[in-house]
């Protein structure tokens, strides 16, 4: 069960009293299987911040045309506090789900994102890259 590790295309912004994204990318060049691990460390700023949408998009982790995977995402706290189990894959070779999970409209000041495919996996993407995107409210107290 590798982790792949991913980054911040830029940092997160923190500025009080604003709304603001950060996007981050993970890219793996080996064959995907279930109880691998995406990680982005430090993702979020330094300050709490209450995330309010999530998005994930880009290559598919289960490329079967009917995959068996699932992927959620969070952090040490709630698994799946920003993305509750889903489908893995779909029949046009990209992939995108948008955020669903209890951290949403919450105070986090955990700054990792972790995304965790579990299920059976159909077939594993040997290469790809993923994009995770969060929009947060940047709040007035530190």
């Amino acid at each position: 069960m590798p982790n792949f590790n991913g980054t911040a295309l830029a940092p997160a912004p923190f500025v009080a009293g604003t709304v603001q994204s950060v996007v981050g990318s993970v890219t793996w060049g080996s064959t995907l299987a279930s109880a691998d691990t995406f990680t982005f460390t430090n993702l979020l700023p330094a300050n709490p911040v209450e995330p309010i949408a999530v998005s994930i998009w880009g290559s598919e982790p289960d490329t079967n045309a009917s995959p068996t995977a699932t992927l959620v995402f969070g952090n040490s706290d709630s698994a799946n506090g920003y993305l509750t189990s889903k489908t893995a894959g779909g029949a046009v070779q990209q992939y995108r789900v948008d955020g669903d999970g209890a951290l949403l409209g919450t105070l986090v000041s955990n700054r990792t994102l972790i995304g965790l495919l579990g299920g059976t996996m159909g077939t594993g993407s040997a290469a790809g890259t993923l994009y995770v995107k969060v929009d947060y409210v940047c709040q007035n107290h530190q």
